[in-house]
C-alpha cells in the first residue's frame, strides 16, 4: 500500500534500484566464459561505467582481462581486474559498438570577429571603433 504522505513516496518512489544480485564463483565462470570476446558494458570500481571487451576471466584467480574503451575513436587500455571489481555486466555483442569507433563530431567553429567597445556608439572616431 503506498501512501501519499512525501516521505514515504520518496522512500518507495521508483527510482529506487533493485537490490543487486550477486554472482556465485560458478555463476560468475559461465557468464563471464559466454561473454568471452564480446564487448560488454560494465562498473568497473573506481572507474565508473565502461564499455569493454572482455578477452579472458581465469576463474582459479578471479582476474577478467579487459581491453577497456574510455575515450571514443581511440585505442582500448588493457586492464585485469578482479571479477568483484565489476557490476552490472550487459553484453553488448560481437560487434565494436557505434559510440566507441569515432570520436564525436568536433562543434562547428565560426570566425569570430573581434567586438567593437560599447562607447563606439557616442565615440566613432575612437581608434578601436574602425
Amino acid at each position: 500500500m503506498i501512501s501519499h504522505h512525501p516521505y514515504e513516496y520518496e522512500m518507495y518512489s521508483s527510482r529506487q534500484q533493485p537490490p543487486a544480485m550477486l554472482w556465485t564463483p560458478a555463476e560468475a565462470t559461465e557468464y563471464l566464459a559466454q561473454y568471452r570476446g564480446q564487448y560488454i558494458r560494465t562498473s568497473i570500481t573506481g572507474f565508473g561505467v565502461v564499455i569493454a571487451q572482455l578477452t579472458d576471466y581465469n576463474p582459479t584467480t578471479g582476474t577478467v582481462d579487459l581491453n577497456v574503451y574510455f575515450t571514443p575513436g581511440r585505442p582500448p587500455s588493457f586492464m585485469r581486474v578482479n571479477r568483484q571489481d565489476l557490476t552490472a555486466i550487459v553484453p553488448l555483442g560481437f560487434q565494436p559498438p557505434p559510440e566507441i569507433l569515432a570520436p564525436p563530431a568536433p562543434m562547428p567553429t565560426t570566425p569570430t570577429t573581434p567586438a567593437k567597445p560599447a562607447f563606439c556608439s557616442w565615440m566613432p572616431w575612437h581608434p578601436m571603433c574602425q
